[in-house]
């Protein structure tokens, strides 16, 4: 993990890993096709963006940035480090108790499964441990979701609960959720596994 800027709390923030680079979301990322990305089922179905994704604004989207402060909360796009399209977003809130909360969105579908959500999964990580300084990191993940959920074992985080039909799916059913976390203690253990560079094939 590189940072581009020392972190100051309430600075955007910019930092590379991994082959991919974390840059901190403005007003102005959030635009049309952005918007059509996040509408999209395949993606907001993952996402808690209310009952109807679909009828999100660019207004809507702007004020739950306005949320995300740099300080305790961050909203970062994702981007090659090489330069090119956004392959998507995560987002980090951290407690008073120095717990910290991900979710990630690879929202350029052409790019699923090609290391991008392993790249920017572990730099969050990094940045949220090394330079944060949380004492641990969580995930809610949909219990359908196999991909996060293959993602996320294979670097080592925990399983630590399941809430059951805890959320509503896209077919009216229910959905249960599965608890991920990494202990401090864990992240810094020698030979923890590490993804290799995202590097998309050529077009």
């Amino acid at each position: 993990m590189e940072m581009k800027n020392p972190w100051k709390p309430g600075a955007p923030v910019e930092v590379v890993g991994f082959g991919v680079l974390l840059r901190s979301m403005s007003p102005a990322d959030i635009d049309d096709e952005f918007l059509a990305q996040v509408r999209d089922p395949k993606i907001s179905r993952n996402l808690a963006l209310g009952r109807n994704p679909q009828a999100l604004t660019r207004e809507n989207v702007i004020k739950l940035l306005a949320t995300f402060d740099n300080r305790r909360n961050f909203w970062f796009g994702i981007w090659p480090d090489a330069g090119g399209k956004r392959l998507g977003f995560i987002w980090a809130r951290v407690d008073w108790a120095g717990v910290a909360s991900i979710t990630l969105a690879i929202t350029e579908q052409a790019r699923w499964g090609q290391g991008a959500g392993s790249a920017a999964t572990t730099t969050t990580r990094d940045f949220l441990f090394d330079v944060v300084k949380i004492h641990k990191l969580t995930a809610h993940i949909f219990a359908d979701n196999q991909g996060v959920i293959d993602l996320i074992e294979r670097y080592g985080w925990v399983r630590e609960g399941r809430l059951r039909e805890n959320e509503p799916n896209d077919t009216g059913g229910r959905r249960d959720v599965l608890i991920y976390g990494m202990l401090r203690a864990e992240h810094e253990q020698e030979g923890r596994p590490r993804p290799k560079s995202f590097a998309p094939p050529p077009s």
